[in-house]
């Protein structure tokens, strides 16, 4: 079974917690409208008590913070507004609650609806040379401890094909 995977995201940095409500896309650059919407999302920082959106429907959008999951203790609600992209940034002195993992954030634009979980992410990054193309290339690696971060671990047991190339096709494929 082939697939077309849209763009990947790379987020780098310290403590970040990055939570993508959105795991695929289909697309080129940045979806922004499908048949039922946009395809939105949500990236939450626990070092910097703020989370934004991307791809909501513009204008007013109705968020909340819980303490779980579950929806347990609403820690507060709102409303922002999103510009023409989507997007929204809420920060400390907007919502005034210290984010932390476990946390649940949600949002709505009346016609999408995404959540998420804050979960640390803590990175280490190294400075390195790597041999590529017989040539030898300083870079920087970024690692991350515990299970695959988002996507990884539904690639277990398949092949991943890139065409590193703008418009380059990406297929994945069942391992037999």
């Amino acid at each position: 079974m082939n697939k077309k995977w849209g763009k990947a995201l790379l987020w780098r940095g310290f403590s970040i917690l990055i939570v993508l409500s959105m795991l695929m896309a289909s697309g080129m650059v940045s979806p922004r409208v499908s048949a039922q919407g946009p395809l939105a999302w949500i990236v939450a920082s626990e070092a910097g008590d703020w989370f934004w959106t991307a791809d909501f429907i513009p204008g007013e959008l109705n968020a909340a913070i819980f303490d779980t999951e579950a929806k347990g203790t609403e820690l507060w609600v709102g409303t922002v507004t999103a510009d023409e992209s989507g997007f929204a940034f809420v920060d400390f002195p907007i919502h005034a609650v210290d984010l932390l993992p476990g946390m649940f954030i949600e949002v709505s634009d009346g016609t999408s609806t995404k959540g998420l979980v804050l979960q640390a992410i803590s990175m280490d990054v190294f400075d390195t040379t790597v041999l590529w193309d017989n040539q030898e290339r300083d870079i920087v690696v970024h690692a991350a401890e515990g299970a695959p971060l988002v996507g990884m671990a539904l690639l277990s047991g398949y092949r991943v094909t890139l065409d590193v190339e703008d418009g380059g096709s990406v297929s994945i494929e069942a391992l037999s």
